[in-house]
């Protein structure tokens, strides 16, 4: 496929914006518990009538300590969890079925912790021999839960993609495709037990974005478009979202170091059912983060939010509190977003609702 512009072609219908949005879109900023150290959140997940919001407290860095909060009618409450360091992302099975990831700051162990409409409890994932670490988790059921990573070989000083499934009982290591040294997932999305696909990068020198489907029995390689890339500059795909077994969107950066200070450029990618395309992406709309389904829309969080609506994308303003590192869609389909605000040690938690 041919290219224009600085990274590819996109159908007519996958054309974003460059203005915001005029409207009456507010932002509601929402009271979080009173904490006494410097504090972030980093995901959120909901479903079932549930909402949680997910992140760490510090006091002192780089040791981060798992943080998580419940959303009910009367406002946010934190919840004890076991401690597996910073909580990177999280889904709702249901009320009483939820799965939260996290890993060691220091060493980057990953663990995974589960709550049952009670307590959390820790759920560690199947040892390979390496240093593994989750990154993204989706469902599809309660005995369909993936959760994918790396895992680093220190010896070897290597690393690959880690992909673990939860089977209702435990945690199992699944083979990967093999590939050039230290590639690594981001992100999963898992629409059914034979439909999920995970992304991220191939590791090497000026890396470039990857992306694997799992058929129900192997997972497999399937080509997305290089990104043309000079001097210190690599490709990271951060989010995959799927919404149809032919509608699967992935986001992420170019990340260009080359100008002395890092620069992040935003990607966005399409699959149609046969194969992966760039849709343009506005410059400015700055680094891309979680991918998130809410109001009949798709979200791409960042510097600047962008909202898919079926035929195009479009910047829209973010909570004014600052960006937000991850989102969930709330029972009535707003919006909800999280991050954190201010410089450490002085960095609070927000969770900011989308109105209107």
């Amino acid at each position: 496929m041919g290219r224009t512009g600085w990274i590819g072609v996109a159908a007519a219908a996958l054309l974003v914006g460059t203005a915001p949005q005029a409207g009456a879109t507010t932002w509601t900023l929402e009271p979080l518990p009173e904490r006494d150290t410097s504090a972030t959140l980093t995901s959120a997940a909901s479903g079932d009538g549930t909402t949680w919001a997910f992140g760490s407290w510090s006091t002192s860095m780089p040791q981060q300590h798992s943080l998580a909060y419940l959303r009910d009618p009367h406002g946010w409450t934190e919840v004890p969890t076991p401690d597996i360091g910073r909580l990177d992302d999280a889904v709702v099975v249901a009320a009483d079925d939820v799965w939260a990831i996290g890993a060691d700051a220091k060493y980057g162990i990953g663990s995974a912790l589960h709550w049952d409409g009670e307590r959390w409890a820790e759920a560690p994932f199947t040892a390979t021999g390496g240093r593994d670490g989750a990154r993204g988790i989706d469902a599809s059921a309660t005995d369909d839960v993936w959760a994918v990573g790396s895992s680093y070989d220190d010896g070897a000083g290597t690393g690959r993609g880690l992909a673990q499934h939860w089977d209702g009982a435990a945690w199992r290591d699944v083979p990967v495709p093999q590939r050039t040294a230290n590639w690594t997932f981001s992100d999963v999305t898992a629409a059914a037990p034979d439909d999920v696909w995970a992304v991220g990068n191939d590791g090497g020198y000026q890396a470039q974005g990857l992306a694997m489907h799992w058929n129900g029995q192997e997972w497999t390689e399937v080509p997305v478009p290089d990104v043309e890339l000079g001097e210190l500059r690599a490709v990271r795909l951060t989010a995959v979202q799927s919404l149809a077994a032919d509608d699967v969107w992935a986001t992420g950066n170019v990340h260009d170091a080359s100008g002395g200070t890092t620069t992040y450029e935003p990607l966005l990618l399409h699959w149609d059912g046969h194969e992966w395309s760039f849709a343009d992406a506005a410059r400015d709309a700055g680094a891309r983060g979680d991918l998130v389904r809410a109001g009949g829309g798709l979200w791409s969080l960042g510097e600047r939010l962008l909202h898919f609506d079926g035929t195009g994308w479009q910047q829209q303003d973010g909570p004014p509190a600052g960006v937000p590192s991850g989102g969930a869609e709330l029972a009535d389909g707003r919006l909800l977003t999280v991050g954190g605000t201010g410089g450490y040690p002085d960095v609070a938690p927000f969770a900011a609702v989308r109105q209107g």
